[in-house]
């Protein structure tokens, strides 16, 4: 019962704005095509080549169309945003709405993902894109958006990306990072050769795991926000914020 009373409001929320009916038109198209998922799954080798089969797809199942006002609220920055110019780092584009709603309130956005699509969509309203974190300057940003990424990553793959983005926030500067915990099982992680997992968003971490990650790349975790358990299945959204430690 939970599941579909969430399920109900997300699909209310989404109806009270343009981004929101947007998604709905995109899930309702996937409907009625359901293979189409599978089909991207067994033709990929890797996770790079999957998300490139996902954007190049446009598949509403594996691309984030989230309404920005609904990310904000999950990451919980959206008094943060009220300042002006902001150097953010948006990692992973999904369909690009968040990207363009932050350019639109006039803050300086920057783009990470592995996918060359998926960069080629947000060019207009991005400053400078990257494919590797490695690239990412140094002491520049003051917000990193990291919202249904990690669930897809190994966590080899995610300490090294965390290491690079912690060294690329400024001394005030905040990372607003949203992973997936099981429900049944609070300290289960996820194998971490697991490729369908990371295809399909199933990595799951608990949040001492988490926690010894960030701390491990020289990040600090300040604040832990259960955002709500996803319908149909034993995930629990979370987001953490994290900042650079003192040194």
């Amino acid at each position: 019962m939970e599941s579909k009373i969430i399920s109900i409001s997300r699909i209310f929320k989404r109806l009270q704005n343009g981004y929101g009916r947007r998604s709905l038109v995109r899930h309702l198209r996937d409907a009625f095509r359901p293979n189409h998922s599978t089909f991207i799954v067994e033709k990929a080798e890797s996770v790079r080549e999957f998300w490139e089969l996902a954007h190049k797809d446009k598949s509403h199942l594996w691309l984030s169309g989230t309404p920005p006002s609904e990310v904000f609220e999950r990451l919980k920055i959206s008094e943060r945003l009220k300042k002006r110019h902001l150097n953010i780092l948006n990692v992973g584009v999904g369909e690009g709405y968040c990207t363009s709603a932050l350019a639109k309130l006039g803050h300086y956005v920057d783009v990470l993902d592995i996918s060359l699509n998926a960069l080629a969509n947000v060019e207009n309203f991005t400053e400078n894109q990257f494919v590797s974190s490695s690239d990412l300057s140094s002491g520049k940003y003051d917000l990193i958006l990291h919202h249904l990424v990690a669930q897809h990553m190994s966590h080899q793959d995610l300490s090294t990306q965390l290491r690079h983005l912690v060294g690329s926030l400024n001394s005030e500067g905040l990372i607003a990072l949203q992973f997936v915990s099981s429900s049944k099982n609070d300290q289960f992680i996820t194998e971490d050769d697991d490729l369908s997992a990371q295809m399909h968003g199933g990595v799951f971490r608990s949040t001492q795991f988490i926690t010894k990650i960030v701390e491990s790349c020289g990040g600090i975790v300040n604040n832990v926000h259960t955002m709500e358990s996803w319908h149909n299945s034993d995930a629990v959204f979370q987001t953490i914020h994290v900042k650079r430690q003192s040194i």
